[in-house]
């Protein structure tokens, strides 16, 4: 995927970002890791690590999402 440039933001960007709200809840860890791999394959720089989306669900437990996301052996 082509990078995009902002002004102000060094180096750039990927013109993608990957959601991460379901990380937390509804993937398991090896799957998050796994789709994490696969983004950064691809090119991606940019994740979406927001969870006021997924506040309603029965299973939100806050910040498990970007908890998994620093645990990530990138």
């Amino acid at each position: 995927m082509p990078p995009l440039t902002l002004p102000g933001i060094n180096p750039p960007v990927s013109r993608l970002a990957l959601g991460t709200m379901l990380h937390g809840s509804s993937i398991s860890t090896d799957d998050a890791f796994a789709l994490l791999d696969d983004f950064r394959t691809g090119g991606g720089t940019v994740l979406d690590t927001a969870s006021a989306c997924n506040f309603r669900r029965s299973t939100y437990t806050g910040s498990t999402a970007t908890t998994r996301i620093c645990r990530w052996p990138s």
